[in-house]
């Protein structure tokens, strides 16, 4: 079972349509019908793409909860007043785990799988 809250699904959906993108891609420009699988770096480049979309995702995501703090702040619901509450940071997750960390583990993943004797 998936469990997603928020944006977390797009994690799925980014590294997902990248390693498919990146097979498609690169079979039809070797015309070999199994050169993804054959080989460690199609999956490896897959993966940075979809870290590459993951963090620009983050960077969103992150972005849209700091000005939902800012709309806050300007209502005057600052718990002390003070203005020195820590920056908010994204409630999407995948597994758990926010998506912010999953830039790094799809990489990650992608190059363990990539030398995994088959």
């Amino acid at each position: 079972m998936i469990i997603w809250s928020g944006w977390g699904l797009a994690v799925v959906v980014i590294s997902m349509g990248a390693l498919i993108g990146v097979e498609y891609g690169v079979e039809a420009a070797l015309g070999q019908p199994d050169y993804y699988q054959r080989n460690a770096w199609p999956p490896i480049l897959g993966g940075i793409l979809a870290s590459v979309g993951l963090w620009f995702l983050s960077r969103w995501l992150d972005g849209r909860a700091r000005r939902a703090q800012v709309g806050t702040e300007l209502q005057g619901t600052d718990a002390d007043g003070a203005g020195d509450t820590p920056a908010p940071r994204a409630k999407d997750s995948l597994l758990f785990i926010p998506v912010r960390f999953w830039v790094w583990i799809v990489p990650l993943v992608c190059v363990i799988a990539a030398f995994t004797p088959r």
